[in-house]
């Protein structure tokens, strides 16, 4: 679908019952989407129109005082647009496909992507399609990244595809809890907190 219809218009009609309740909320933007927009429109003027779109929706709902955050599909290093749709390499869809400088790199970029939009930067994390385990892999970027907090995990979550697997059947039964280098162990001198969905 287009940007309007899938991002634009939803937000906007969740922001109508967000503004009528007075209500705040965080929003985990895909910046990898919005960094190949960026890369895109120098060569397709119908992404320039999107990329702009996207960062006044982002900048005007920072504005408002709801949470900008990260969200990472890494899928966007490998897929591209060939004038007319998008073309997506799904291959390496987790964050820990890729080796460690790879990740290093990307985190970087899609955190200041969004700290360049909003000039907030982001402290809470996402995985793309809930794939975040390995954790052990990409801890430390987020880390050096300034990433704290993670809102990935959901009870009893689980998907056996190989490409997007996750298992979350073990995570702790509470509202949230710290750990070290696995989500699903509570260490209370962990360095980061999970906020479960």
């Amino acid at each position: 679908g287009s940007l309007e219809k899938t991002i634009i218009n939803p937000t906007e009609k969740l922001l109508e019952i967000l503004d009528k309740y007075s209500i705040k909320a965080s929003f985990f933007v895909d910046s990898g989407y919005i960094l190949k927009l960026k890369e895109y429109m120098k060569k397709f003027d119908v992404l320039k129109k999107d990329y702009d779109l996207i960062c006044r929706q982002i900048q005007r709902l920072s504005k408002e005082g709801h949470d900008i955050q990260l969200h990472i599909h890494p899928h966007w290093e490998d897929s591209f647009f060939d004038g007319e749709s998008w073309v997506f390499d799904i291959n390496r869809y987790k964050l820990s496909d890729f080796s460690k400088v790879d990740i290093d790199k990307i985190v970087k970029r899609y955190s200041l992507i969004l700290e360049d939009i909003t000039s907030i930067k982001p402290f809470v994390f996402r995985a793309g399609g809930w794939c975040i385990q390995p954790f052990d892999q990409i801890a430390d970027a987020l880390y050096k990244y300034g990433i704290r907090m993670d809102s990935t995990v959901f009870p009893e979550g689980k998907n056996t595809t190989p490409a997007k697997s996750f298992n979350f059947t073990n995570a702790p039964a509470t509202k949230s809890w710290k750990f070290l280098e696995n989500p699903l162990i509570e260490d209370n001198h962990g360095r980061f907190l999970e906020i479960p969905i």
